[in-house]
């Protein structure tokens, strides 16, 4: 039983779960959405053999907690925008209409500093979601322009994703596991193969 965050789901950990199931045909995997906070219950119960998340902050000491990699973010759009075609940095997107992920949230200071560096505001919307579905979609039938991670965007037909951020636009994902809990040795697998798969995490 793996649960996985939205930003886990929808990246490159998501792509390798599913490439582990199709090469162990007949075992059977739980794949859990929610939250930190949810994951952190689910593994105290036991319902959970492990999960990986983006933030830290609601787990306690019976948690083992392990940066299993990370996920670059960049500005997304649909191929042909206007702006966005051709941009090498922010300044070349100004005058954008944005959509704004509230998964955003954890990059927000490093958003705001390269943004306030390029003399810009930081992006502002009368749109906002929590849904990496609904953002692809709108971004992909409009010219509205979002801060999403790049290994979902460059699975996506149509759509035209760019690092015009700095270094600094880089998401952890963290590997979570109750220090008393026992691991069969497909999770135990499970887990290394994210570790290798975390040095060259762009999907294949």
């Amino acid at each position: 039983a793996v649960g996985l965050g939205p930003i886990a789901s929808s990246t490159w950990i998501g792509h390798e779960v599913v490439r582990f199931a199709a090469r162990h045909p007949g075992l059977g995997i739980d794949i859990a959405g929610g939250t930190d906070r949810s994951f952190t219950e689910d593994l105290h119960a036991g319902r959970l053999d492990l999960a990986v998340a983006a933030q830290t902050e609601h787990y306690d000491d019976a948690i083992l907690v392990q940066e299993i990699g990370s996920e670059m973010w960049g500005v997304v759009g649909r191929a042909g925008h206007p702006l966005l075609s051709g941009a090498e940095g922010l300044r070349d997107v100004r005058g954008a209409r944005w959509l704004v992920g509230r998964h955003t949230d954890l990059l927000y200071g490093a958003i705001q500093d390269d943004f306030d560096a390029a003399g810009l505001p930081a992006p502002q919307s009368d749109i906002v979601t929590g849904s990496v579905l609904f953002a692809l979609t709108a971004v992909s039938q409009s010219d509205y322009l979002a801060i999403l991670p790049r290994s979902i965007c460059q699975l996506i037909p149509g759509l035209e994703w760019r690092a015009l951020g700095g270094k600094s636009w880089s998401m952890p994902l963290y590997l979570l596991r109750h220090r008393r809990g026992e691991l069969n040795a497909r999770a135990k697998e499970l887990i290394a193969e994210l570790a290798r798969a975390s040095e060259d995490p762009a999907p294949n």
